[in-house]
């Protein structure tokens, strides 16, 4: 694929979606490129592929990832710390840890990953 067919593909998905009007009327072709770009990462390193497999599910969860992206640019981090004990081995509490994939993405990435997941069955 090409980025001019990515980018195509990602502005027919959002014909249809809630977010489409910003998607194409408030980011530029580049801030889409580059969405796209840093989204196809972010479901490559959780697929472990270099690649977007070409499967409706991922595709749709790479072009939600990259909303979320523009929608979502603060770095994700592992919340604030809100308390800590220091009482034999310790503890911490963390305020709301921000997500790393967009929560649709993630939804729409289950059914993929479970069926790469290996069963083993004892006879």
């Amino acid at each position: 694929m090409s980025e001019t067919t990515d980018l195509a593909a990602a502005d027919r998905y959002f014909a249809g979606h809630p977010q489409g009007e910003r998607w194409r009327k408030e980011l530029d072709h580049e801030a889409r490129l580059g969405a796209l770009r840093i989204a196809a990462l972010d479901i490559e390193c959780t697929l472990g592929t270099d690649f977007i497999p070409d499967s409706s599910e991922v595709r749709s969860a790479w072009f939600e990832q990259a909303l979320y992206l523009v929608s979502h640019p603060e770095a994700p981090d592992d919340g604030s710390l809100q308390s800590e004990s220091v009482d034999g081995i310790g503890s911490r509490t963390y305020t709301g840890k921000k997500r790393f994939l967009a929560p649709r993405a993630e939804k729409l990435l289950m059914p993929y990953l479970a069926s790469l997941a290996v069963r083993l069955i004892r006879g």
